[in-house]
């Protein structure tokens, strides 16, 4: 595994971590039923598959890619309705763009040789 090949997967799974610590005050908004809570544990597991990134667990980059592109998905259907501001929501997607483009460096990079 090459320098770059290393370095794209712990940004990646760095800004996993950042958008899953984002969806955690969203029950500050939302509350502690329902919508608040599913936040809140889609942020821990958006921590957890960052912290696999980091340590480059084989396999994880296109389970992650995927489920950036659905967070992404999702803001942008959500952006401007509901409990959460606005600009939190940007925030979020932001940080899931973020990984997704990272993710695709380092998907792309395996298939470029």
């Amino acid at each position: 595994m090459n320098a770059e090949h290393k370095s794209n997967y712990e940004r990646a799974g760095l800004f996993l971590i950042v958008s899953g610590l984002l969806h955690l005050p969203i029950m500050i908004w939302a509350g502690l039923t329902g919508f608040g809570t599913q936040m809140a544990i889609t942020g821990v597991i958006w921590i957890l598959i960052g912290l696999g990134l980091r340590k480059h667990i084989r396999g994880l980059p296109y389970l992650a890619f995927l489920l950036m592109l659905f967070g992404l998905i999702y803001v942008f259907a959500t952006l401007g309705s509901g409990p959460v501001p606005t600009w939190w929501w940007l925030l979020i997607g932001a940080a899931d763009l973020l990984a997704a483009l990272f993710l695709f460096r380092v998907i792309w990079s395996k298939y470029r040789k």
